[in-house]
């Protein structure tokens, strides 16, 4: 990457606020193999509650069909008062976004659930029903309705007696969906309320004593699904884990970007409900009858309801690799003689970086293997120059590395070949102007030029001229 933003720590496009910040330590999650150094990986931490009641009402035929007492009812799936969420899809951990750059200054991004079961559907509600009572007696004949907020002031304790909870394991991101299934009481232990009579008008209750109730209870499937997730910059959005966006690579040492998840809830289940009444008088005759009543089992699902979660920050590392800002330059050299030197090759980013180098000239030697450089580290380049002919040569240093938007870059190395007659050929060693051209070669100066060897030409020269003088002096 370029020179110019060796102090720059990174970019991060905004989509939107972000809810929770990602971890960037995502090892061994995912595909990813962090020791190749071609891909990076970074987690997105997410987390989505309802506190809405479920979008359906059950609505009960009148059970029974006809008698003295019949009872309707409108039951809800509501959220438990004061306490927890309708239902939360918890993706905190394990939803690991990779990113590889096979193609010059882009990122491939793909949102993969790896084998990892981080991901939680948890549900917790009760049922809040709607009643209409019908009480027939002979001429007497009145219909009543409570409100479940009425229904709350008139039975004791202010609250229904009903209260379910499940959960269920997921793979992050919840491309393959995630269903809990919550298994609520059986029927005969799931009395939502019981009221006596007296709570109806005078007219009713001048005339009936007892109580009257009801009981219900339902195993409802709650079922997420990941319809799409939204990466801040890309060009498609992904539906899949095996499906892949692509953002342009920021110049800097890591790259920051939001993921926006959307999916949806569904629910479906079965509700059991049954009333119950007690009679113990009529008029002004004592009796006792207890008035059976079936089971009624009603079917029910509930419209998908949009799951939106605020977007996330994802921190993806990345290598960014530096070269020296100007000529190298080996200095004289004399034909048939060798000077060693070194670049120094940094590397900036938060993932390791790997290089191969390679030369234009053969005059100038760099080992071919590849390198490795770690996280803000940086490593020197051994070059030998071996002078073929004498006169000012200059060749190009080839880096090619994982660097994410310049995977290749080059620097100049200069020198002045002897040829061992104390007479120099000067050029192209006296440059040390920046190199790379309009491209930049992102670069970071390597260190002094290096000196010659004790056998150079330069050297040699400066000796016959001092003996010459000397050989004048002592003939005077």
């Amino acid at each position: 990457m370029r020179s110019h933003i060796l102090t720059k720590s990174g970019i991060a496009f905004a989509l939107a606020l972000p809810l929770v910040f990602a971890a960037n330590d995502a090892k061994a999650l995912g595909s990813c193999d962090d020791s190749s150094l071609d891909c990076s990986v970074g987690t997105a931490a997410m987390k989505y509650e309802s506190r809405r009641s479920l979008g359906t009402t059950i609505e009960t035929p009148w059970i029974p069909s006809s008698g003295m007492v019949q009872v309707k009812a409108l039951v809800s799936v509501d959220p438990v008062s004061g306490t927890a969420p309708l239902y939360t899809v918890d993706m905190t951990r394990g939803a690991v976004l990779e990113a590889t750059w096979a193609e010059k200054g882009m990122l491939s991004l793909k949102a993969s659930s790896g084998s990892q079961s981080d991901g939680a559907l948890k549900v917790h509600h009760t049922l809040t029903p709607d009643v209409q009572v019908h009480v027939k007696l002979g001429s007497f004949d009145e219909m009543y309705t409570f409100s479940a907020a009425s229904l709350l002031q008139k039975i004791k304790g202010s609250h229904f007696n009903y209260e379910s909870q499940g959960q269920a394991a997921f793979a992050p991101w919840g491309f393959g969906s995630g269903t809990a299934q919550v298994q609520g009481p059986g029927i005969s232990d799931s009395l939502l309320f019981s009221m006596g009579f007296d709570a109806l008008p005078a007219i009713v209750s001048d005339n009936v004593a007892g109580t009257f109730g009801i009981s219900a209870t339902t195993n409802p499937s709650f079922t997420y699904k990941t319809t799409k997730v939204s990466f801040s910059g890309a060009d498609v959005s992904v539906a899949t884990e095996h499906d892949a966006a692509k953002v342009p690579v920021t110049d800097g040492d890591f790259q920051e970007l939001y993921a926006q998840v959307e999916g949806q809830i569904t629910v479906a289940g079965e509700l059991d409900l049954v009333p119950s009444a007690t009679v113990t008088r009529i008029g002004n005759t004592n009796v006792n009858t207890t008035i059976d009543y079936t089971v009624l089992k009603q079917p029910y699902t509930a419209p998908a309801e949009k799951v939106i979660f605020q977007s996330t920050l994802v921190h993806i590392a990345l290598p960014n690799v530096h070269m020296p800002e100007k000529a190298v330059d080996f200095g004289d050299v004399k034909v048939g003689n060798e000077q060693d030197g070194k670049a120094t090759i940094q590397n900036t980013g938060e993932l390791g970086a790997k290089f191969t180098a390679k030369s234009s000239d053969a005059q100038f030697v760099v080992e071919t293997k590849e390198v490795r450089i770690g996280s803000k580290q940086s490593t020197d380049l051994q070059i030998t120059f071996k002078p073929a002919a004498a006169g000012p040569v200059s060749a190009d240093i080839t880096i090619t590395s994982n660097d994410p938007d310049s995977p290749v870059q080059s620097f100049k190395v200069t020198a002045n070949g002897g040829d061992g007659s104390g007479s120099i050929h000067n050029g192209a060693a006296g440059d040390d102007t920046p190199t790379g051209g309009a491209g930049g070669c992102g670069c970071k100066t390597a260190g002094a030029p290096l000196g010659v060897s004790s056998g150079s030409g330069s050297l040699g020269g400066l000796l016959l001229a001092l003996g010459l003088v000397l050989r004048r002096k002592s003939r005077r």
